[in-house]
């Protein structure tokens, strides 16, 4: 009996070593799932379908196979899958795609975010600070853009220049500033000065000639062409002066004798000026007709009508000439400071005891400084 049972037991150990090392396809999945797999459990207790722990895995994954090449997490893992070296930017171009920019001049224009209008990137605080766009002063034409702490840029119409010296490379060098208007008013430079009512006054070229202009920018009060005439509300060395400025020349003369009524002051001619101050001359020429003879002549400047003037206005000969005598004589320089615009005259006065007598002359005005 007892070898019987020895035999029985020996067959059992048989079948179960059979079982251990039977092929794959033989076990049973009862109690798996899909992606399961035999795992061991230890050395003492059999194996038993399980899933695969990620931690237990060894070796090293290819990037090829969806791995990083790498047996930890760094940023070797990171250059392997990229496949980039060097300094520098991944930038993502699309769904699942990657470009690698330098560090140098990486970023593009094209990468940064849109700016409205007329704005710029900036940090205009008095601290470190990210950069944020900062939106430009419109300074027109008369003042100019400047930066300013703590707020950024400004417009300013008062800004203190910095000017240098222009250094001329070689001799005779022609080197400039140069400022270019071919409008109507030409080229113009302000000099913004001190003074009560016109401090400023501007130079400028302008129709060819060189200028200075009022406060007011409404005259040239002096002018200069190229051929050297200066015309100056103060001095004239050449050409002619206008009207209103020193120099300006005023003159009239009679075309034929004026008659003359005896010892009654006559008006010759005259002329007209504006405020200002002149200096007036003339001449004056009496002659006796008829066997008149003339026994008091005068001519002078006068700034009333058919009047002689004070001493020193005219001339006179009280004295008796022999008939029809012919009498002329210039009138001394008369100043005169007009406050608005005056008719100046030439007088004539003859007595005669009979016949005729007539008178004829010129006036002439300068305005003086």
């Amino acid at each position: 009996m007892k070898r019987l049972l020895s035999i029985a037991l020996l067959a059992v150990s048989s079948v179960a070593f059979g079982a251990t090392l039977a092929p794959v396809q033989l076990l049973s999945p009862s109690g798996s799932t899909t992606g399961q797999a035999i795992v061991s459990t230890g050395a003492s207790s059999p194996p038993a379908w399980g899933n695969v722990s990620i931690a237990t895995l060894t070796g090293i994954l290819p990037v090829a196979n969806g791995g990083t090449n790498a047996s930890s997490a760094s940023g070797t893992a990171l250059d392997n899958i990229s496949g980039f070296a060097g300094t520098g930017f991944l930038t993502r171009t699309g769904a699942g795609a990657y470009a690698f920019q330098s560090a140098t001049n990486g970023i593009t224009l094209g990468n940064l975010a849109q700016l409205p209008a007329n704005t710029v990137l900036a940090n205009a605080t008095n601290g470190t600070a990210n950069v944020t766009a900062f939106a430009m002063p419109n300074c027109g034409l008369s003042s100019s853009v400047t930066w300013t702490a703590g707020t950024g840029f400004t417009c300013t119409s008062a800004a203190a220049g910095v000017f240098s010296t222009i250094t001329a490379t070689t001799t005779n060098s022609t080197n400039t500033v140069t400022v270019t208007d071919t409008g109507t008013s030409g080229a113009n430079i302000k000099l913004v000065g001190n003074g009560g009512t016109t401090p400023n006054k501007s130079i400028r070229a302008n129709g060819g000639q060189f200028q200075v202009v009022n406060s007011a920018y409404s005259t040239a009060i002096m002018s200069l062409d190229d051929s050297g005439n200066l015309t100056s509300n103060s001095l004239i060395t050449s050409g002619t002066a206008p009207a209103g400025s020193v120099g300006e020349y005023v003159t009239n003369n009679t075309s034929s004798g004026v008659a003359l009524s005896t010892a009654a002051t006559t008006n010759l001619i005259s002329i007209s000026l504006t405020a200002g101050k002149w200096d007036v001359t003339g001449d004056v020429s009496i002659t006796g007709a008829g066997a008149a003879v003339l026994t008091n002549t005068v001519g002078g400047i006068s700034t009333t009508s058919a009047t002689i003037g004070s001493l020193g206005t005219f001339w006179q000969f009280l004295t008796t000439f022999t008939s029809n005598a012919i009498v002329n004589s210039p009138t001394p320089t008369v100043h005169l400071v007009l406050g608005s615009t005056t008719t100046v005259w030439l007088v004539a006065l003859g007595t005669f005891s009979s016949g005729t007598a007539s008178a004829q002359g010129v006036i002439r005005a300068i305005r003086v400084p």
